[in-house]
């Protein structure tokens, strides 16, 4: 099939977008057209100028066109539930395409739904709720509609393009042989727990997706290893002040196009690169204390408790990409890149050194976002906004960075004392032989 445009991917996204009566759709599939001219002649406000923007795309540019043929042959509407809102595009040559609702802001409970549940749920996350519906929704699309096609895409914007991704690795075995593209428009990426939990969909997905980055949102997080990430130039509107200006750089009307409806390559701007590496950051700290895992001290406790694991499971002291715990979460899983740590007390030290050396690059980063911050220009109330903000965020880094450190420090004399009880032990049992 001849791959959709960027254009058209980014249309698809803001068709998610689209709040219109599903009644409509009760007589067969309707064409994108037919449902934006319904909106735009009986609907008011902003679903009328929203519904108005997408026909001036669709008719004006590059490659657009098509978009208005489209059908909307299926809606899964879960705000009541998770907040997750997906439909299906029948996009002609038994091709379809999956689109997936980013964030809002325009309810209280949509807030906590979007960007606490889900967007920040995503720190150290193994599955959000809207995940899981997604996951939940691409199944059932294709067991309702899978014979219909030969070619399936997904794509979304912000929280969205998280949850094309997330449909893609998690998708049916023989639905992702038939995954031609996945876009991330400018959303959040992974945390490690997940890239390590779902390490080798991963592996078999990523050559089909693609994740475009234009604003600080992109840049959360970590991208999924073996996708092809992309930044993409964006305008950045006049909102009042830099900050505001560069957060809104986030709307899917900011991106620019070539003339053949794809993006331009471009540049991060400051927040981007400073947002980016402090999220993947926290991550990493909050992955100290992963849910079903015991965080290690050298209470006299834990040193027995794993002094036994050990002498009872030797076999057990390894290093793996399991992705899995003990069952009785008396083991210490760690995700560190691509690679999982089960430690029972046989390699804490390696262990151990890994997250210090994490946690003094996460100090060196938080000094030399310290002094980009310093050299940005105070002699305006845009710079001494940004400049402020940056010193907030070189802060915080370094107190995670400062935990981290001793964290390490604190199982590192665990290990030790574990170490030094059993050399203790096999002298007494030695004796007594």
């Amino acid at each position: 099939m001849t791959p959709y445009t960027d254009s058209q991917m980014v249309i698809a996204s803001q068709i998610a977008y689209l709040d219109f009566d599903v009644s409509m759709l009760a007589g067969g599939p309707r064409t994108v057209r037919e449902i934006l001219e319904t909106q735009a002649e009986y609907s008011t406000g902003y679903e009328q100028r929203y519904a108005q923007y997408l026909l001036r795309r669709i008719d004006t540019e590059p490659k657009a066109a098509v978009c208005g043929d489209w059908k909307i042959i299926d809606v899964r509407n879960d705000q009541e539930g998770s907040g997750m809102y997906a439909c299906l595009l029948d996009t002609g040559e038994e091709n379809a395409l999956l689109a997936f609702r980013g964030s809002e802001s325009d309810t209280a409970e949509n807030v906590i739904k979007d960007w606490g549940a889900s967007d920040l749920g995503l720190l150290n996350s193994l599955q959000t709720p809207q995940q899981r519906a997604a996951e939940i929704y691409t199944e059932d699309i294709y067991r309702e509609y899978g014979s219909q096609y030969r070619n399936f895409g997904i794509t979304g914007h912000s929280l969205g393009g998280n949850l094309a991704e997330h449909a893609a690795v998690t998708a049916p075995e023989a639905m992702r042989e038939q995954i031609t593209q996945c876009v991330n428009l400018d959303g959040p990426g992974f945390s490690e727990a997940y890239m390590v939990s779902h390490a080798e969909e991963i592996r078999r997905s990523a050559p089909a997706i693609t994740h475009a980055q234009w604003s600080l949102v992109g840049t959360l997080l970590f991208p999924l290893p073996g996708t092809d990430y992309r930044i993409v130039s964006a305008g950045t509107p006049e909102k009042g002040s830099g900050l505001n200006s560069l957060l809104w750089r986030h709307e899917t009307t900011m991106v620019q196009y070539d003339g053949n409806g794809n993006f331009r390559a471009g540049e991060r701007d400051v927040l981007a690169k400073a947002a980016g590496p402090f999220t993947r950051m926290a991550d990493r700290a909050r992955l100290l204390l992963v849910p079903g895992t015991i965080a290690v001290s050298g209470t006299l406790g834990l040193r027995q408790t794993l002094g036994v694991q050990k002498r009872q499971n030797p076999g057990l002291m390894n290093r793996g990409s399991s992705g899995e715990g003990m069952a009785d979460g008396s083991g210490v899983g760690f995700g560190t890149g691509s690679a999982e740590y089960e430690w029972q007390g046989g390699n804490g030290s390696e262990f151990f050194a890994e997250i210090e050396a994490r946690g003094r690059e996460m100090k060196a980063y938080a000094g030399r976002s310290r002094t980009e911050a310093e050299s940005i220009s105070c002699f305006t109330g845009n710079g001494l906004r940004i400049r402020g903000k940056m010193a907030a965020m070189a802060a915080a880094l370094e107190a995670d960075a400062a935990e981290v450190v001793q964290y390490a420090e604190s199982g590192s004399s665990a290990v030790e004392a574990i170490q030094e009880a059993d050399r203790q032990a096999a002298t007494v049992l030695g004796g007594m032989d």
